[in-house]
């Protein structure tokens, strides 16, 4: 608890106080949520805690995932800001609370998790199908939020192929070109056809194509990007999956620069990563990705094809 809070409860006792929270929704590159098994209610809840006077609610929220995890968010963004009946809640040693919490995403982070024993039982990462059940009420709202996001995101090729069969239809794809200090190229060989490719994968309902390049490249390397440049826009292509499902596939192809992370295949879409130099790259999955290849050794930007 804070001091500020501890100050408080002196004067007013338990009586309800409003009290602004900064708090983390840490997400790794598997897409799972960080939770920690409180030891005050034995209920799962995010990193976070109350303000302190004349701090900085960025640097709050910041601070209490050091102190409750051991990880630095290197980048955030705000998630969203939870208030109102939902919110009133009274801790198990009678102090009641009205609480506006302020919520950040963090994907990029650094440090190694280790859980703060005085606050905490347990501290895992889960992912949107396997949340607890006994969840903190303060903090089931934003939970739930990012529940819906992460399985709205992911449905919508299974929707539309529910819609459609396998007919031909219309995807809007997002890759990137991520070099390593040595100037060589990072490949993905895949699962499903067991080839390798630029990383990358299909744009879902609500995403940008710099949104959705990004979150790709965190899904099928591992690796924390940022944007740095457009390569091009693929688009006169027709592909056929193994599965039967035909498309016409517009890709954007952006140039990235590697911002953290570390390279992992686990992931259900990744057989093997491997950097090449513009000398052996092997045949890529398809001519698409071959004429994005050229746009990288050519050094070509704002192609439209």
């Amino acid at each position: 608890m804070s001091d500020y809070i501890l100050d408080l409860r002196k004067i007013v006792g338990h009586r309800p106080i409003l009290q602004v929270g900064a708090s983390v929704i840490v997400e790794d590159a598997q897409g799972r949520i960080l939770l920690q098994l409180r030891k005050d209610n034995h209920c799962w809840g995010y990193p976070g805690g109350s303000v302190e006077l004349d701090e900085v609610v960025e640097e709050a929220a910041k601070r209490e995932l050091f102190e409750e995890t051991g990880l630095h968010a290197e980048q955030m963004e705000l998630f969203g800001i939870y208030s109102g009946r939902e919110l009133h809640y009274t801790y198990p040693n009678g102090d009641e609370v009205s609480n506006i919490d302020i919520v950040f995403l963090c994907r990029h982070y650094s440090g190694e998790m280790k859980m703060d024993e005085q606050e905490g039982d347990d501290l895992r990462f889960f992912t949107a199908d396997e949340l607890p059940d006994n969840i903190s009420s303060p903090v089931r709202g934003a939970i739930e939020d990012w529940r819906k996001g992460k399985v709205q995101k992911r449905d919508y090729i299974r929707w539309i192929r529910n819609k459609v069969g396998h007919d031909q239809v219309i995807l809007n794809f997002a890759a990137g070109c991520v070099k390593n200090e040595a100037g060589e190229i990072l490949l993905q060989r895949r699962t499903d056809r067991n080839v390798w490719g630029f990383p990358g994968g299909a744009l879902e309902v609500g995403e940008s194509v710099e949104e959705a390049a990004i979150r790709e490249i965190r899904e099928e390397t591992g690796l924390e990007v940022k944007v740095t440049k457009l390569i091009g826009v693929y688009s006169d292509y027709h592909d056929a999956y193994p599965n039967g499902d035909q498309a016409q596939t517009v890709t954007t192809f952006f140039e990235c620069e590697v911002m953290g992370g570390e390279l992992s295949t686990d992931n259900a879409e990744t057989l093997e990563l491997r950097y090449f130099d513009r000398h052996s790259v092997p045949p890529l999955v398809n001519k698409q990705h071959e004429d994005m290849l050229q746009g990288v050794l050519h050094e070509r930007y704002g192609v439209f094809r």
